[in-house]
């Protein structure tokens, strides 16, 4: 229980830090209007947001690149990156595209194909971000069901 909220106008509120919550809450208290009482919810984004979209995705090609260019040239097959996204609130398909061609100019190889595995809520959907180095343009079509063999699949929060 969060004990010591003021009783006042929505624009007083209070920042809680909760064990077990990977983010602040903040909760406020407002005087109901004609007598009807709502709940509200939120979530809010820190505003820099894309710079750290950017950061990640920059590190995660970093680390990833290499090793996936090393053996489809030892298998002869094509390189295939997928990345995973658990928090469609925060990231679509779209900024995530973007955030790769723009880390995409410092790379010394990039893969045939980027893949996106959108792991919430089940079943995982894949949408194919790039093809070689061309962007794929994202539709409502673009987004398939994935069948992923025992094993091998998305980590579950």
């Amino acid at each position: 229980m969060v004990q010591g909220l003021a009783i006042g106008r929505m624009s007083h509120q209070e920042r809680f830090e909760i064990d077990g919550v990977p983010f602040p809450v903040w909760l406020g208290y407002s005087k109901p209007w004609r007598d009807q009482s709502s709940v509200t919810w939120g979530r809010g984004a820190p505003d820099d947001l894309e710079q750290h979209r950017v950061q990640r995705i920059a590190r995660a090609l970093d680390t990833k690149l290499d090793k996936l260019n090393a053996a489809a040239l030892q298998h002869q097959a094509h390189s295939m990156l997928v990345l995973e996204d658990r928090d469609l609130s925060l990231a679509s398909p779209g900024s995530i595209q973007d955030a790769v061609f723009e880390c995409r100019d410092g790379l010394r190889v990039f893969p045939d194909v980027i893949m996106l595995v959108l792991a919430v809520p089940p079943p995982p959907l894949g949408v194919e971000l790039f093809h070689g180095d061309d962007p794929v343009p994202i539709t409502a079509d673009s987004f398939r069901e994935m069948t992923l063999p025992d094993g091998c699949g998305v980590k579950r929060p």
